[in-house]
């Protein structure tokens, strides 16, 4: 699992390209603002000229969560929609997280001002005071795994047909140090956790993909992206439930 930012939907190598009321000049001297629809929902986004890939999108003013999500589905803007594509992600997809977030009433206690990042497997969205509000399909911790301390905490969570939500601190990768990632990384390896999914490479270099870690406001660094860290297999414990299992089947105490 990917998530940009806080978690690590993609590795960023270049610095984002804000089009707006700009013009890039590519090789081509081709404006490609004048792809973008109007929205009343959507301001503006922002697609890294590298990759194409969609980095973030901007709203106009604070709205619920699924309110984004119906804006991009009755959306006009086929340039818009094409970079969720991209992303694995279609329009019926997008709809039916839609319907089933309208049904999770707590979460209209919750405005978003942006979609902070977007992965094959997670949405997350900057809620108007400053956290993370992260939308999936899937169970946040790999194989059913409970939270660990070097996990980044999980305030609120819940789910409605497979549709989930956790709500987070909003953290920053800016300031740690290879040092840091190298001693927090084989901490966790200590524990007996498989890491997957943190190293990047270039045509140049192998190097640690610094979007999957994250600090908060105190300087305490997390992994933020749960599926990087598979728990130890729990072998005495597969034991036990096959024990208990035959003896069930059999009638034996």
């Amino acid at each position: 699992m990917k998530i940009y930012s806080n978690p690590a939907i993609v590795n960023i190598i270049q610095k984002p390209v804000c089009f707006g009321n700009k013009h890039y000049k590519n090789n081509n001297q081709v404006n490609l603002d004048q792809f973008k629809k109007y929205s009343p929902c959507i301001a503006d986004y922002d697609i890294d000229i590298s990759n194409g890939d969609l980095k973030k999108i901007y709203l106009r003013k604070p709205v619920n969560v699924w309110e984004v999500f119906d804006s991009i589905v009755n959306s006009d803007d086929i340039m818009l929609k094409s970079r969720f594509v991209r992303a694995f992600h279609t329009m019926e997809e997008l709809r039916y997280i839609s319907e089933n977030l309208k049904k999770l009433e707590e979460l209209s206690d919750y405005k978003v001002k942006s979609l902070h990042g977007i992965g094959a497997f997670a949405f997350a969205f900057e809620t108007e005071d400053g956290k993370i509000l992260k939308i999936t399909s899937y169970q946040h911790f790999p194989y059913g795994r409970e939270p660990d301390d070097f996990d980044l905490p999980i305030e609120k969570t819940g789910n409605k047909n497979g549709v989930y939500y956790y709500l987070e601190a909003k953290t920053s990768n800016e300031n740690i140090t290879e040092k840091e990632l190298k001693e927090f990384i084989n901490s966790i390896r200590e524990k007996g956790y498989t890491l997957r999914d943190y190293i990047g490479f270039t045509a140049d270099e192998v190097y640690i993909n610094k979007s999957q870690f994250g600090k908060t406001a105190d300087g305490k660094l997390y992994l933020i992206d749960p599926g990087c860290a598979i728990a130890p297999f729990k072998r005495n414990l597969v034991i036990k439930n096959l024990i208990k299992k035959f003896c069930s089947i059999f009638k034996l105490k």
